[in-house]
């Protein structure tokens, strides 16, 4: 598998030989002026999306109470590729997604298996829905994981039951979870949603309630047009982005025309600071590697809904 490195001149886009393919990739960091990026080295985030299949019914989401035909896993491939990316150093951080991961402990532990034997000091984490946080301890080779992402679109355990319109865990499992797990670190992700965290105040109430049960990180997402609910839920983050920048001297991050975020430290009105963060996302696709994602279809792509590399 030849993989090398050509320069081309372009608006902060190289070419990437890869599998005998050229790709164009992402060639630049992110930066706090608009109108200056820096170029950095070809190093990408690798997203396995372990399965389609998700028991969470959010409407949002266009993987909702999504029921395919599981795929088997093609661990020679997903070997071959981990290898050979690790070997010329192009990747970063591995997170395992879906669908709902934790609902195929076996399978999820036999690509963690595959990751250790490529690199045994591999940063891996692994989104879920926490409605099946047991099944954690039924994985193998478990000890890979760095990171455990939870999807929790309120603070109020009724509305975000509402949301994912299935049992989920409570914060109280969530914490207890934590201490049973100190070797994990534990983040929450929050969708922005009309009618519940749609607000400066509403967030500043969600880092509020989260930061008392051992959560110090949180990442806002701004929601994105999967769905035909898009226009009943969007939530425009600018206002209240600029409304929370009056009492902090963070500043906007930028990545061109794709998206922006607003990373700050909050603290808590039980005086924990939280790292939290706003993305908001102004394109859903590019046409160039900005990571790489391994389908549960056993393919490699040059990015969620991009193009097929292998």
């Amino acid at each position: 598998m030849l993989l090398y490195v050509i320069y081309k001149e372009g608006d902060g886009m190289n070419t990437l030989k890869l599998f005998e393919k050229e790709i164009e990739y992402k060639d630049y960091d992110c930066s706090y002026n608009p109108n200056i990026f820096n170029k950095r080295p070809p190093i990408f985030n690798f997203y396995l999306q372990l399965t389609e299949v998700c028991n969470s019914k959010c409407s949002f989401c266009d993987k909702s109470n999504c029921t395919p035909i599981e795929q088997d896993l093609n661990k020679e491939k997903l070997y071959s590729i981990l290898k050979e990316l690790f070997d010329r150093n192009l990747l970063g951080r591995i997170s395992i997604t879906g669908g709902e991961p934790l609902l195929f402990a076996k399978k999820l532990g036999d690509v963690l298996k595959i990751i250790s034997l490529v690199n045994k000091n591999a940063y891996v984490s692994v989104n879920t829905n926490a409605s099946c946080l047991e099944e954690f301890e039924k994985i193998e080779n478990k000890d890979v994981i760095k990171e455990i992402i939870i999807s929790r679109h309120h603070y109020l355990e009724l509305n975000n039951k509402n949301i994912f319109k299935i049992d989920v865990a409570t914060l109280d499992k969530i914490k207890e979870f934590i201490v049973t797990n100190p070797q994990l670190k534990v983040k929450f992700n929050c969708v922005l949603l009309k009618n519940n965290i749609d607000s400066a105040a509403q967030m500043e109430k969600y880092l509020d309630v989260v930061s008392q049960y051992n959560i110090n990180e949180v990442r806002f997402i701004s929601l994105m047009p999967l769905t035909e609910t898009f226009d009943n839920l969007y939530v425009n983050v600018e206002s209240f982005i600029e409304e929370l920048s009056r009492n902090t001297n963070a500043g906007y991050l930028y990545d061109k025309d794709i998206c922006n975020c607003f990373p700050f430290v909050y603290i808590s009105s039980v005086g924990v600071p939280v790292s939290a963060f706003i993305r908001n996302t102004k394109k859903t696709t590019c046409e160039y590697l900005r990571q790489f994602v391994y389908t549960s279809q056993n393919y490699l792509l040059d990015g969620f809904g991009g193009k097929k590399i292998i």
